[in-house]
């Protein structure tokens, strides 16, 4: 437990002064909520609001209330999260792996872009990847009391924490059936009684108080069911996103090395209980995800990497050869690091906020902070686009420091706009192209991102 609270503590103070980031900075909107009302409203406002109880966000504003609302407060609000995935992790491999291959799961983890990277960026799934480790390795070792809080907790993070749920109640009734050969009792089912409860009374207070369920109005266009065509698409996404930044290589290891196994049928309950706690959660999530039109990130499949990864590991240690192991297990980490350095055209997703090639836009930003300040430019005659528009207030918990947000005026309108490289727009290269013949005032290039702010030609003053 002392090697994971000191890793855990070192991840953290690396990266301390990072803001929060990407789908964060709604959780610290959220969390400032709730700190400034001191817990005594429950619904936020309609822009903030996204249906489910946010325990995440409740947990950092009570970090706040005990050591004060600071940014290096928010990092240490981690520490006994990522402490509690890495002792859950030690604790579940055990159930696979020899104890001695332990320190190469969790080197896998640690190399794995969207682990590493959430860490650093004070990831709420990984709030809800402790939970669900944590619910699996109770529902292991049958201690159901800590099972169903575990379940609870996971309806009020998020609607995919709702999956998780789902995920774990199917994983439930296979290793009945497949592991103990055993039937799922009705009496089993009361485990799930708890957080049914739990959702069904904070939806009806939701409805009670907003006049909608999980979905909020202003985002409809996010909850749309797709077409046949937009659902095919879908599903090559989640491939995509899976074996992307550098995972393909993992994939192919484990799937060869997984039919193998088939076509021998080797009866291994380990095996099979890994293809259950891998493949069950997958597809659950596809099954949700591939009809409805909301985007599909990287990090929604923190779960299925890290099982992947003991699912290597399981292997490896199976391999006679120690040039073998060695081989295998180099190539795994080298792919791990190389996919942080994979950059794709901007109109598609670039993993911002599950890859370390991030990184260099916190002090891209920082720099053309400065150059404004130097030049004496009011923050309120630029125009940009999320991220980069983010308060300031929320995301380092400083100053109330914003750009305009670029899509609520016409570009030809603007004196100043900022193009990033990171811009999570549908359409970016349309916005770019708006502003070709505009006069560069200062471009910060730190590889591979890109900060460059322009000036309307049409705006001189002469």
């Amino acid at each position: 437990m002392v090697f994971f609270v000191v890793l855990s503590l070192t991840i953290i103070l690396l990266s301390r002064n990072i803001p929060f980031f990407w789908d964060n900075y709604i959780i610290s909107r959220l969390a400032t909520f709730y700190y400034e009302n001191s817990f005594s409203k429950i619904v936020p406002p309609l822009n903030i609001d996204y249906g489910v109880f946010t325990f995440y966000a409740y947990y950092i504003a009570a970090f706040w209330k005990i050591f004060g609302k600071t940014l290096l407060v928010s990092h240490l609000a981690m520490l006994p999260i990522l402490t509690g995935i890495f002792w859950e992790l030690r604790k579940i491999s055990l159930h696979f792996i020899r104890p001695g291959y332990f320190l190469l799961f969790l080197l896998f983890i640690l190399a794995d872009p969207a682990f590493i990277t959430q860490a650093i960026l004070m990831g709420y799934d990984l709030f809800l990847l402790y939970f669900f480790l944590a619910a699996l390795r109770s529902l292991i070792n049958r201690k159901y009391l800590l099972y169903s809080l575990c379940l609870v907790i996971m309806a009020g993070i998020s609607v995919r924490g709702i999956l998780g749920i789902f995920s774990l109640f199917f994983v439930h009734i296979l290793y009945k059936k497949m592991i103990e050969k055993k039937k799922l009792k009705f009496k089993l089912l009361l485990l799930y009684l708890p957080c049914t409860i739990f959702l069904i009374t904070w939806m009806l207070f939701h409805y009670a108080q907003t006049g909608w369920f999980f979905f909020t109005p202003e985002e409809n266009y996010f909850r749309d069911f797709n077409g046949l065509l937009m659902a095919f698409r879908h599903f090559f996404y989640i491939i995509w996103k899976i074996t992307d930044s550098g995972r393909l290589f993992i994939w192919v290891f484990f799937l060869i090395c997984f039919l193998t196994y088939i076509k021998t049928r080797k009866t291994n309950p380990q095996f099979k209980l890994l293809a259950i706690f891998l493949f069950v959660p997958l597809l659950v999530n596809i099954i949700f995800m591939v009809p409805i039109s909301n985007p599909v990130g990287h990090k929604y499949f923190l779960l299925q990497y890290v099982f992947l990864s003991l699912f290597a590991v399981l292997i490896i240690q199976e391999f006679q050869s120690i040039k073998t192991k060695i081989l295998f297990s180099t190539l795994i980490v080298a792919f791990f690091i190389a996919g942080n350095f994979i950059v794709y055209p901007q109109k598609y997703g670039n993993a911002w906020e599950t890859s370390l090639k991030t990184l260099p836009y916190f002090t891209a930003e920082k720099e053309m902070k400065e150059f404004l300040s130097t030049q004496n430019i009011n923050p309120s005659e630029i125009y940009t686009f999320f991220p980069l528009n983010n308060n300031h207030k929320f995301s380092y918990l400083n100053e109330d420091y914003a750009y305009k947000a670029a899509d609520t005026v016409p570009t030809d309108s603007c004196r100043y706009v900022i193009l990033s490289t990171i811009f999570n727009i549908k359409n970016p290269g349309q916005f770019i192209n708006k502003t070709r013949n505009w006069v560069v005032l200062k471009n910060i290039r730190y590889w591979p991102i890109e900060i460059k702010l322009l000036e309307n030609p049409t705006s001189y003053k002469h």
